[in-house]
Order: C-alpha cells, then sequence, then structure tokens
C-alpha cells in the first residue's frame, strides 16, 4: 500500500475544535486506496489544553481509517516564546517519531509537510531526506508574508529574512507545491515553481439533497454566525460595531453569535460591553461535528478578513454547506464571489456592514434559498473531496520526477524510478 506522512501540528477532526481540511482529505485518500498518517500535537492550539492522554513519546489513534500520530508538545497560553518552542518541540518530535515508525515497517512513499509554520516543514522534509521518501509542501500560510500581511513587520525585519530564505530553500527542495487558491498558484509561478505547483482547495464529502435556507429561530430572531479565529486579520471590531448600529435602527431582531476563540476574545467582549452591544453573544471554540450542526440555525453568516497571504479560509465552506447567504467582507477576490451565494461588505467599515446584513435579512426564505443552492452548486464543481483527493493521488503514484528524491538516508528504501 502507498503511504502518506502528513505534518500537521494543529490538524483535527470532527470530534476536536480545530481544522478539519486534513482530516477531509485523509479520509478519502484512505478510501481510494491510500495509508495516511498525520502527525499531530496533542496539545490544542484553540482549547490550550491537552487532547488525549498519552503515555509514552507518541500515541496512534484511528479515526476513520486515518492513523493520527499524538504528541505531546510544550505547553503555552500566549502566542509567545513559548509557542516558539512549542513549535520547535514538535518539529524535534515528529522527526524522531516518523524514524521510529519506519524501523516498525511503516515507510512513507510521500510525506507532506503543511505551512501552518516553517517548523513543520523542515520536520517534514529532513524525515522525507532520512527515509528516502518524496516531498511536497502544503501551503495553509505562505510565510514570511503573513507577517506583512497581519501588520506584525516589515519586509526588512531579520525574521522575515531569515525565514524567507529557509522557506525558499524548501520550495526548491520540494517536489511538489500543494496551493489552495489560484492566487497562491500564481504566486509560485512568478516564482518560477509553476511546473511544481497542484491546486487543491479544501473540500467536503457531498451527498444529500442542498440545504434549505433555515426559517427563523423562535422569537422571529434572525441570526448573523461568524465561526473561527478571534484574530487581528479578522476584523471582528467591525461586525461587533454594526451589531450596535442595528440595534440603534430599532432592528432588535437581529442577534450575533460568534464562535471561536483566540488573542483577541477578552478585547472584543469589552468592545461590545463598552458600546452597549448586547445583541452579540460570544460562543467558545466546538468540535466540528456539533460546529456543522449549529451552522444549520444561521440566517446569515460572516467572512470576514483583511488582507490575506495566500491561504483558503476553511469556514466557506462550512458555511456553504450550511445552507444560508454569506455576508463576505473582504478584499481577496474569491472566486465564491462569482457563485450568486454572496452579499458583498467592506471589511473595515460598520454602516456598510450593517447595510449588507440589512439587505439580507430583508431577503424572502425564498430568495435566501436560492442563494444557498448556488452555494451548494459552487460546493459540487470546486470542493467535491472525492475528485480533488483523485488529484492529488495522481500525483502520489506517479514517479517520482527527477532530482526529487534527496541524499539517501540510513533507513532509505527503494521509490519507483
Amino acid at each position: 500500500m502507498t503511504t502518506v506522512y502528513m505534518f500537521n501540528q494543529y490538524a483535527s477532526y470532527p470530534g476536536v475544535p480545530g481544522s478539519t481540511r486534513h482530516y477531509n482529505l485523509a479520509r478519502e485518500l484512505v478510501r481510494q486506496g491510500i495509508g495516511v498518517y498525520i502527525f499531530s500535537s496533542n496539545f490544542s492550539h484553540m482549547l490550550k489544553n491537552r487532547i488525549r492522554d498519552v503515555d509514552g513519546p507518541y500515541m496512534i489513534e484511528e479515526v476513520d481509517g486515518v492513523s493520527y500520530v499524538r504528541m505531546n508538545t510544550f505547553g503555552y497560553f500566549h502566542n509567545n516564546w513559548r509557542r516558539v518552542l512549542n513549535m520547535a518541540d514538535y518539529a524535534r518530535k515528529s522527526y524522531s517519531i516518523a524514524k521510529d515508525l519506519a524501523r516498525k515497517g511503516i515507510v512513507p512513499d510521500v510525506v507532506m509537510g503543511t505551512v501552518a509554520h516553517p517548523f513543520s516543514v523542515g520536520s517534514a522534509h529532513f524525515t522525507a531526506k532520512r527515509l528516502g521518501a518524496r516531498f511536497f509542501i502544503d501551503i495553509g500560510d505562505l510565510w514570511p508574508e503573513v507577517f506583512v500581511t497581519s501588520g506584525k513587520m516589515t519586509e526588512r525585519h531579520p525574521v522575515y529574512v531569515t525565514v524567507g530564505k529557509t522557506m525558499t530553500y524548501f520550495y526548491g527542495k520540494a517536489e511538489k507545491i500543494i496551493c489552495l487558491t489560484d492566487e497562491a498558484r500564481n504566486y509560485f509561478k512568478s516564482r518560477g515553481y509553476g511546473d511544481k505547483t497542484i491546486l487543491l482547495p479544501p473540500g467536503i464529502r457531498l451527498n444529500g439533497s442542498p440545504p434549505c435556507a433555515p426559517a427563523p429561530a423562535s422569537g422571529g430572531s434572525f441570526r448573523v454566525v461568524y465561526a473561527g479565529s478571534f484574530q487581528p486579520i479578522y476584523p471582528l471590531d467591525t461586525v461587533i460595531k454594526a451589531a450596535r448600529m442595528l440595534k440603534d435602527r430599532g432592528r432588535d431582531d437581529v442577534r450575533f453569535m460568534l464562535v471561536g476563540g483566540g488573542v483577541q476574545t477578552e478585547s472584543l467582549k469589552s468592545l461590545a460591553g463598552d458600546i452597549g452591544a448586547d445583541n452579540v453573544e460570544f460562543i467558545p471554540p466546538m468540535p466540528k461535528g456539533e460546529l456543522l450542526e449549529f451552522l444549520k440555525t444561521a440566517s446569515a453568516f460572516v467572512l470576514i478578513e483583511k488582507k490575506a497571504s495566500y491561504g483558503f479560509p476553511n469556514k466557506i465552506i462550512d458555511y456553504l454547506s450550511s445552507g444560508a447567504p454569506i455576508i463576505y467582507a473582504s478584499p481577496v477576490r474569491h472566486a465564491i464571489l462569482e457563485s450568486g451565494s454572496c452579499v458583498e461588505a467592506p471589511h473595515d467599515e460598520a454602516e456598510g456592514m450593517a447595510d449588507a446584513i440589512l439587505r439580507v435579512s430583508s431577503m424572502s426564505p425564498e430568495e435566501r434559498n436560492e442563494m444557498a443552492e448556488c452555494g451548494t452548486r459552487f460546493l459540487k464543481e470546486n470542493h467535491d473531496i472525492e475528485l480533488l483527493a483523485g488529484r492529488l493521488i495522481e500525483h502520489i503514484r506517479r514517479p517520482a520526477q527527477a532530482g526529487a528524491i534527496q541524499t539517501p538516508g540510513a533507513l532509505r528504501r527503494e521509490v519507483p524510478k
């Protein structure tokens, strides 16, 4: 059996809060005959605590045929030096555990490193080199560009320069670079890596008929839902101020549900309290299964972000599969805007956000249902995980490209020529 190692420190699955992009992909790869091992930390970035009781260096947890390799890593509560140490700890341990699995006969054909941060990519690269496997990079975020787009530093900062050189080295060593968007793919083409790129946006397994737009909640309220991280790149202060404006306009029926957590949780709660936005409710992160059920109660969703670093908002998939219009507030021109499922709003102007919400709330259930059906068609055409996994499998099973295999290591195994 062809075997793939996926290195993603933050990979989750439906029973645990967090991103399930790799779970969805890995589950479909397994269905199509590929063995998948996901190397992830046992420390949850969202919950800031341990997920499982890991007795020993690591444990292997089977979830729908996917093998999660869980390891304890250094804990942290804020984005400071402790989190950097956590990343380095993950890289060191994942590399060591991968060698141990190989000694037990579980040797990868492909090692995929996700750019949640460069440490995971580095661990994946050196694991592939050591085990004689092919090395793929999966672009979750574009480092170090994410530092600039988030406003944390300039392109002259020593950290930016150092990380940039490091990632350029890894890009050169990778056989394939998996991109989530056309924008990311064009970026790598402009840097001379066009022949390496694979366009592979997040996907879900589609079944059943399109969901209908939900009826208003009890009491006739119109529920506006945001689900995601509370980080500076997602300007939720705009949403909270818009909520207060709608209250001033006499729209007490419009309620806001902000689901998630992050470094701005307390400051956003303080803002809501200070301006009297008591129509905003903060809800802690939920496991994906619970979240998807909750999203079905929404009347509309909010997707809001500043300029992103060539990534893909995973919440788009969750929103489109839940059957309600999306209020799209982002300078990024995503293909979803052509689907008919969105109403645009400014990400940095509360009054414009309030106007967009009023527009959607004034629609009839039939009009909102039509938008939901447009979203479902967009999902089927662009995010069917069965088709996306098949696209990746074509590259996994294809003979390695010249120059892709690294210097032989002690545990090198033969790779098809």
